[in-house]
């Protein structure tokens, strides 16, 4: 009898814990699209913001950039190799470097409003961060160039 009720009691906590991760994550998702700022004049011209996807994972290439247009189809892809590497090796680094100024160039060229990020694992808080760097040194290098929304 007692492990009857162990097992109903276990199932049903089961099934609480099964439905609350299904609710959080619904309301994770379940996100309104991105509002323009009244105030952006960079949008006036356009139907629909510029966004720039970044997925990150294990997969070959490791993170891959994409923009896209209003519809969602993508308008131009980078990938890149070496971005999230935080190895001391000096050939490791110079690779970072370079993947840095590849997604400046990219993100300066194209000019997103959005920067979406997508990732597999814990690894994308490096990525993100590695994003961030970029943003700072196209604030920091091109001021006039880039529209802060």
């Amino acid at each position: 009898m007692e492990n009857e009720a162990r097992g109903v009691l276990a199932s049903k906590a089961k099934h609480w814990v099964l439905m609350e991760y299904g609710k959080a994550l619904c309301n994770k998702v379940s996100v309104g699209p991105y509002q323009q700022k009244e105030n952006d004049l960079s949008l006036d011209n356009e139907a629909a913001p510029r966004v720039m996807a970044c997925s990150s994972g294990s997969g070959k290439p490791q993170t891959t950039f994409v923009m896209l247009d209003s519809s969602g189809e993508v308008q131009d892809v980078l990938y890149t190799k070496s971005l999230t590497l935080r190895s001391q090796n000096v050939n490791d680094q110079q690779r970072k470097k370079n993947d840095e100024k590849r997604v400046l160039k990219f993100m300066t060229d194209h000019q997103p409003h959005v920067v979406v990020l997508g990732a597999a694992n814990m690894s994308c808080t490096r990525l993100k961060e590695d994003i961030y760097e970029v943003i700072f040194k196209m604030v920091e290098e091109n001021p006039r160039d880039v529209v802060l929304a």
